[in-house]
């Protein structure tokens, strides 16, 4: 059987749309690479973070507009961990970065905090962690929904609404 040029050209098309739709709905998302936080207007570069479900993603982190020089402990953290917020319990988080401007180095855990900014902050997203399960996607939640977090350094804010220093952003595994 042979078929006209019209019905070829009618052919190919529909075979072009329906595997770009097959492509469109199996893609998954993009894994975020860097983030970055203005504390300033409490806005994100990225939200929500999307991380790999199938181990650990780095996410690098910056930011600025932080008041890290008026509190007594002169420093913020940068963390990841579940919902149940709290600054009291640094074990409760996953991963955590100590931003202070008496940093004398940075290492993988302690950057410098100069003028209310850091840089070279990494932290590193899990889908779970102790007792904690983060698998979250962005159109199902089936645990415990999670974030990448600043606040002030050693309970200076025990509650998160009177800590000037205080972001979220959610993350989202894929």
């Amino acid at each position: 059987m042979q078929l006209s040029k019209k019905a070829m050209t009618a052919a190919s098309a529909f075979g072009a749309v329906a595997l770009l739709a097959v492509g469109v709905t199996s893609a998954s998302a993009v894994v975020t690479t860097a983030v970055d936080v203005d504390n300033a207007t409490k806005t994100w570069s990225v939200d929500p973070v999307i991380a790999d479900v199938s181990g650990t993603t780095t996410i690098p982190v910056s930011g600025s507009g932080f008041d890290g020089f008026t509190l007594v402990v002169n420093g913020i953290y940068i963390a990841y961990g579940g919902a149940d917020f709290t600054s009291q319990d640094s074990s409760y988080y996953a991963d955590a970065v100590w931003a202070s401007p008496t940093a004398t180095s940075a290492t993988e855990t302690r950057v410098v905090l100069s003028g209310g900014a850091f840089s070279g902050a990494s932290i590193d997203v899990v889908q779970s962690y102790n007792e904690v399960d983060c698998y979250t996607d962005v159109s199902d939640t089936t645990g415990e929904q999670c974030y990448i977090y600043t606040f002030s350094g050693w309970g200076a804010y025990p509650d998160q609404e009177d800590d000037p220093n205080f972001t979220q952003v959610p993350v989202y595994f894929e």
